[in-house]
């Protein structure tokens, strides 16, 4: 049992294991406060998420996304560091490869973000580091967006003016 990431509220601990019951080496599992000092049962996030690998290094967001390294999802090499949003039933049904730059031939593992989201950090050991595993830092453009456009009423075609639109 190792790399432990707890919710921000503290009712969630996400964690790897090679738990009986799992999908292949090591998988990630999650706990969940029940009572003053109990937690649940540990449970496992599923072939989703799992595979007959590795899956190891979750980290938990303040918005509910899961962080996660693994070697048994299609990737670039290695571990490779991936994504997934839980539905309302904490879920997790699709996976993101963060491909490159963040994933390389190498091992890529152990990502955090910031509470902002704009900064993280993650370990590799890939090619043209210091040594062998190496902490990098990234920071995400800020996005804007553009949006043009009219909107109509949609059996009339009537141009409608003062429009609330809510993406």
């Amino acid at each position: 049992v190792g790399h432990p990431a707890v919710t921000n509220d503290g009712d969630l601990i996400f964690f790897s294991s090679n738990n009986k019951g799992g999908y292949g080496k090591n998988d990630i599992w999650v706990v969940q406060k029940e009572k003053r000092n109990q937690w649940s049962n540990p449970m496992n996030l599923g072939p989703a998420i799992n595979t007959v690998g590795d899956e190891m290094f979750p980290f938990i967001h303040s918005d509910g996304t899961l962080y996660f390294a693994s070697d048994g999802h299609i990737g670039m090499g290695g571990l490779d560091i991936y994504k997934s949003s839980p539905d309302s039933n904490l879920s997790f049904t699709s996976v993101i490869n963060l491909k490159y730059p963040i994933n390389s031939p190498g091992d890529d593992f152990g990502m955090i973000i910031e509470k902002g989201g704009e900064r993280g950090y993650f370990s590799s050991n890939r090619s043209g580091g210091k040594g062998g595993d190496d902490i990098y830092q990234f920071e995400l453009p800020p996005l804007i967006l553009t949006l043009q456009g009219i909107v109509t009423d949609s059996k009339t075609g009537v141009i409608l003016s003062n429009a609330k639109v809510q993406l």
